[in-house]
């Protein structure tokens, strides 16, 4: 009975041993997770680069590479310090920090029934006639008229002030949010607040909304009907300049 008792206690020290050799042997890993922060770079591209950098260094069993996370504005990624510098070394490259100041054009537009001169064209360029054509299927029967345009540049936040030909003031602020670049088109995200700048009682406060535009676009952001029959209704347009 001691016998087995002191043959089961030499085994169980002997594999104490072993175990311990084995770790004292191993090398400890070379990898660590880090989070990059992305600007304007889209997450999937940012993901594809990374993956890139970590086939070009080599994933191994002490030194593994690999994307852990991706979304929006960062990517989470295991690997060593000289895959973590050259991920830093490209994000520097491809996704510097900061926002480049963005050209948009605003544009206001009058909306009146008018059946006999429905189907007419507006006199105006043809992205802002390309842009009120699906308006026109929904309403068959409207005249488009521009009543004001003007342009705003920013990085943040920008506003711009204008007037229609009854000298009716109109304020439109724009709140550009973030730039999604990488992809094949380039996104913004913009907030839209247009307001009444003046005390005429005929017309109201118009809209906010946000919004996502790619650089080219010319978008519909919203309408606002008047409180008088005769006035017409108001259509703010939106275009992101290259």
């Amino acid at each position: 009975m001691i016998t087995r008792r002191t043959l089961v206690l030499t085994l169980m020290l002997a594999l104490g041993l072993t175990a311990a050799v084995s770790s004292a042997n191993a090398e400890p890993s070379q990898s660590y997770y880090r989070t990059h922060a992305l600007n304007s770079l889209d997450y999937r591209v940012a993901e594809t680069l990374v993956w890139a950098i970590c086939r070009s260094l080599g994933s191994t069993e002490n030194a593994p590479c690999k994307v852990s996370e991706a979304t929006n504005h960062k990517v989470v990624v295991l690997g060593s310090d000289e895959a973590h510098a050259a991920i830093v070394q490209m994000l520097s490259e491809r996704d510097p920090a900061g926002k480049p100041a963005q050209r948009f054009e605003v544009t206001l537009v009058g909306v009146t029934g008018n059946r006999a001169s429905a189907g007419s064209r507006i006199d105006a360029p043809a992205h802002i006639r390309n842009a009120l054509e699906g308006l026109k299927e929904l309403m068959q029967d409207a005249e488009f008229e521009v009543l004001a345009a003007g342009w705003v540049r920013t990085s943040e936040q920008g506003e711009i002030r204008l007037e229609d030909a009854d000298e009716n003031g109109y304020r439109i602020q724009l709140d550009y949010r973030s730039r999604r670049t990488g992809l094949e088109r380039t996104e913004l995200q913009v907030v839209v607040t247009a307001t009444n700048s003046t005390n005429n009682p005929n017309l109201r406060d118009l809209l906010q909304t946000s919004l996502s535009i790619f650089v080219g676009e010319t978008v519909v952001v919203g309408s606002s009907t008047s409180r008088v029959t005769d006035s017409p209704a108001i259509v703010l347009l939106l275009t992101a300049r290259d």
